[in-house]
């Protein structure tokens, strides 16, 4: 199920996927910026319970510069939260990728 907004852009992307019986097992609710960038994502357990977050930020030339993602359990945050930060050279190329593990440095990739 999609919902745009007045200007025609996808604001909003709901999906979900079923068990071998065809029954609703999870509900991921996908957002979007005015330029159709994917800013957010939940999912939800079949009863509504947020399992999945995860954020996405932006630089101005429009390269994703930040992701975190966070699991919950019993609707709660569990310890483990993962972030992505992203570098770009000057000319737009991609060139490294730190990765985080509850705030601290766990990983760089350069390119």
């Amino acid at each position: 199920h999609d919902v745009y907004d007045q200007n025609g852009s996808l604001r909003v992307r709901i999906v979900y996927s079923y068990d071998e019986q065809g029954v609703v097992a999870t509900r991921n609710i996908i957002g979007y910026d005015r330029y159709e960038r994917q800013i957010s994502s939940h999912t939800y357990t079949f009863d509504d319970e947020l399992i999945w977050q995860e954020s996405f930020k932006y630089n101005r030339r429009g390269d994703l510069v930040k992701r975190i993602q966070i699991l919950y359990e019993g609707g709660m945050p569990i310890k483990n939260i993962y972030s992505y930060k992203y570098d770009y050279n000057s000319d737009g190329t991609w060139s490294r990728c730190r990765y985080y593990l509850n705030n601290i440095l766990y990983h760089t990739t350069n390119h």
